[in-house]
């Protein structure tokens, strides 16, 4: 026999909306800790019961995604509901034999990406970037996707489109095709998304709900809220520990569900959502799992080209952006960093690391450092730059250091620079763009990046979030300013009027 332990679940302001809803469509664009993961648990019980032997669609970005980070808050969710794993469902394989669970009416032959729940119902996990077991084929009855903002919209529309249409059979008298079960259930063919408000661009595509649901033709219920309307669950210090650790920016996007795409007064205050691009790797790619580690799934990688690296190194952290000039566009295509007590040296391996797979293809390394790295240390015969420069030497690259002098360029430079480059009004410089998902790190830095009016110059960087304590110190000013280096170093000529760059030197 199946038991199932009843408990008191008090739902807050916004879960309670989902929970009496019945629209066809539900939008949750919701702070973290609003409690998205307890409302999905709610709607996918409502979804099993209301169409036992059903066909439900859980989706995701990828299927690392949905293993890794939806199943676990899920499988918790529900069991506050009262449903447990391996009594009421079963995850990758089927119940034993002898419980005689029924089938789903339209069951998968491959148990590895399902759930299997007690009274028939399927739900099948479809992953966006697989070509191999994706959605297309599935006659699914409703669908429920966490982390909308990771989606390509355009693909999951395409892919939502073709796999909702469980329960439609087509004969004589109904060509068309005809309601064969569940045609009077208001959940079937129902899609429930749920996201924090998107930070970059490839997020902004749930959005378009929030208009649509205006239209009282259309059944789409799209619900914004913070974490705050969850606050007698999430207790004070949940705030305050999340305040502590993130910059503003973040906070006010992930905790507060604002929308901005720049910090108002901001040093960057040019860069929006049209300098991003997003390359998502395929779920198939058998390097897929080493993404993290080395650079060969990254489809924006041109080897044909030299890497352009900026360092930006400190006692806390040592950031590294990674860049790359076409004729038209410099491309952003990566950040690195190390924090204490790893130093320079370790940042230099993992760069090596990351991109030793395209080393003796192309192993040329323009280098724009900090100053300072011209500077000898008290303990040492080398600069910091050449320490840097010989680590990678050492291990085959060829690196041409570009940072001349011990003076760094004024932020009223870098500031008008940055502001003529981002505008692309001039066609002196290329179009910059950021890789969406392997710089998270520096478009976070730049959007939160404060501006403030200089005594000597007319614009200063604001940098006190370097010494914020409890900042996470990858999303204080740090990448920014490596970020800087390499414009600095590429442009700061052209917006000076001179006609070349200075000669480089090649170790």
């Amino acid at each position: 026999m199946i038991e199932r332990v009843v408990k008191i679940i008090k739902y807050n302001a916004a879960q309670l909306l989902v929970v009496l809803s019945a629209a066809k469509t539900t939008i949750l664009e919701w702070g973290r800790g609003t409690g998205k993961s307890t409302v999905l648990a709610e709607r996918m019980i409502k979804c099993v019961h209301q169409m036992p032997k059903s066909t439900g669609i859980l989706y995701g970005a990828s299927y690392s995604q949905i293993k890794e980070r939806t199943i676990p808050s899920l499988i918790s969710s529900l069991a506050e509901h009262g449903y447990y794993q391996d009594q009421h469902f079963f995850i990758g394989k089927k119940a034993p034999k002898n419980w005689n669970w029924p089938e789903a009416y339209e069951s998968p032959i491959d148990p590895e990406n399902s759930m299997y729940w007690y009274n028939g119902t399927v739900v099948i996990f479809v992953s966006q970037n697989s070509n191999a077991t994706s959605g297309r084929g599935l006659n699914g009855d409703w669908l429920i996707g966490d982390e909308a903002l990771t989606y390509n919209g355009e693909k999951f529309m395409t892919d939502a489109s073709a796999t909702i249409r469980g329960g439609l059979m087509k004969i004589a008298e109904y060509p068309d095709g005809t309601w064969k079960y569940f045609k009077d259930c208001p959940l079937h063919h129902s899609i429930t998304l749920a996201s924090s408000t998107p930070i970059s661009v490839e997020g902004q595509w749930f959005l378009r709900y929030e208009e649509e649901a205006r239209d009282p033709s259309k059944s789409i219920l799209f619900i914004r809220a913070n974490a705050l309307v969850n606050k007698e669950n999430l207790g004070k210090q949940f705030f305050i520990s999340q305040r502590a650790v993130m910059p503003d920016f973040l906070f006010n996007a992930e905790i507060l569900n604002i929308r901005v795409n720049t910090i108002k007064d901001g040093f960057y205050p040019k860069l929006t959502k049209n300098h991003e691009y997003s390359t998502m790797p395929e779920d198939y790619n058998p390097f897929y799992q080493k993404k993290n580690e080395t650079c060969e799934a990254d489809t924006d990688l041109d080897i044909s080209i030299p890497l352009i690296i900026g360092v930006d190194w400190g006692a806390n952290i040592n950031c590294l952006c990674v860049a790359q000039r076409h004729d038209q566009e410099l491309r952003f295509i990566n950040s690195l960093f190390v924090k204490s007590p790893l130093i320079l040296d370790d940042l230099a391996d993992k760069f090596d690391k990351y991109y030793e797979p395209i080393k003796s293809k192309n192993n040329l390394i323009k280098f724009f450092y900090d100053p300072t790295g011209n500077t000898s240390t008290a303990n040492s015969r080398y600069t910091f730059a050449t320490q840097f420069v010989n680590i990678l030497s050492l291990k085959g690259w060829k690196v041409e250091m570009l940072t001349r002098g011990m003076s760094n360029v004024n932020h009223e430079d870098k500031y008008k620079l940055w502001s003529e480059l981002l505008s692309e009004t001039q066609s002196k410089y290329p179009k910059i763009r950021f890789n969406t998902h392997n710089c998270r790190e520096l478009l976070i830095s730049m959007k939160n990046t404060p501006a403030k009016r200089g005594t000597k110059v007319a614009i200063q960087k604001v940098k006190s979030s370097e010494k914020r304590k409890g900042l996470a110190q990858e999303h204080a000013t740090h990448f920014g300013d490596s970020a800087d280096l390499i414009v600095t170093g590429l442009f700061l000529h052209l917006y000076k009027g001179f006609t070349s760059m200075p000669e480089a030197k090649v170790q």
